[in-house]
């Protein structure tokens, strides 16, 4: 008897003891939101990194097939020597092609 007595008096210590101040609870919670927020920004700089890398690999593999394609990177000497060609590439004639000398812009119009 004495002992449930003697178990009884150290359990309401116990309990009494263990109540949270609310100061504690808050900096919990707010500590909690914190690492909440951390984590979404990791998460968001995560995929911003991927979507730079992603970026880069299409760059590189576009300057490397120029490159094999033995053209200097510079797309308007593709474009005039394509468009403002006066014979046909495929050695068909004008007329299937359009008119190109009223339909293309010299660099003197621009």
């Amino acid at each position: 008897m004495k002992a449930a007595h003697i178990i009884m008096v150290a359990l309401s210590l116990v309990c009494i003891g263990c109540t949270t101040p609310p100061e504690i609870k808050q900096a919990l919670i707010d500590k909690d939101q914190t690492y909440a927020e951390n984590q979404r920004l990791m998460q968001q700089y995560r995929e911003l990194v991927g979507n730079v890398t992603q970026r880069h690999q299409q760059w590189y593999r576009y300057v490397q097939t120029r490159l094999k394609r033995g053209g200097s990177g510079n797309s308007d000497s593709m474009v005039s020597g394509s468009l403002a060609s006066p014979t046909p590439p495929g050695g068909g004639e004008p007329k299937e092609r359009g008119d190109e000398e009223n339909e293309t812009e010299s660099r003197s119009d621009l």
